[in-house]
């Protein structure tokens, strides 16, 4: 191994350490002496890396959200072509919106509410670190840029049914995917209220979008 696959290598281990004592032990449990413990490296070896504590949080910070997002990328890519697969012409009745709608709230369920372990740890990531905006500028400006473009992308969906409010329509949905997130990660879920998180979205998606003239 070269010294700069060390230096990734050991620096990547340092960033891991820093997540799972942030979530352990919160914002404030994460100091040079309680990462290295974790990390099984010596405090100097993060002060090397990372010369204040700030800097180590805003880069695990990013070392999270680089994770989060090819995570992610699967139920984006998901969403999206199954937004590019409908035309104007695929929904021309009641009973056909009413089946994309289904197929939509689908996978928006499954996103607000995984059945994976890892999307878990992530999402619980997300949370600890929204609730640290006002002590970090840098996070919150790319946490708001993060849930802009997640927003275009709800909004790019009512946009195909000619939603005369699909901006409005997208920051309700956006709200409520947040909503059923912090659920999950507070009680859990069961396929119950899985299914439950389901008909939510789906109620919304019905009244927003516009019944066939």
């Amino acid at each position: 191994m070269s010294d700069t696959e060390r230096s990734k290598f050991s620096k990547e281990t340092i960033l891991e350490a820093t997540l799972y004592v942030l979530l352990e032990e919160g914002i404030k449990g994460i100091k040079f002496q309680s990462v290295s413990q974790r990390a099984g490296v010596y405090p100097s070896s993060i002060a090397y890396h990372f010369k204040t504590i700030d800097n180590l949080i805003e880069s695990a910070f990013q070392f999270y959200l680089d994770h989060y997002n090819r995570e992610m990328s699967s139920f984006r890519i998901g969403a999206q072509a199954l937004i590019n697969s409908y035309s104007q012409s695929d929904l021309g009745s009641d009973s056909q919106r009413r089946s994309v709608l289904e197929q939509y709230s689908k996978v928006l369920a499954e996103i607000a509410t995984p059945d994976n372990t890892q999307y878990s740890y992530l999402m619980e990531l997300d949370r600890l670190f929204r609730n640290e905006l006002s002590n970090y500028p840098s996070i919150a400006k790319k946490i708001a840029m993060q849930d802009r473009a997640d927003t275009e992308l709800l909004k790019s969906f009512f946009v195909i049914f000619d939603s005369p409010n699909a901006d409005h329509d997208a920051v309700h949905l956006m709200a409520l995917l947040s909503h059923l997130n912090t659920q999950f990660l507070q009680y859990g879920t069961s396929l119950d209220k899985r299914k439950e998180s389901q008909e939510l979205i789906l109620s919304l998606l019905k009244k927003s979008v516009p019944a066939v003239i």
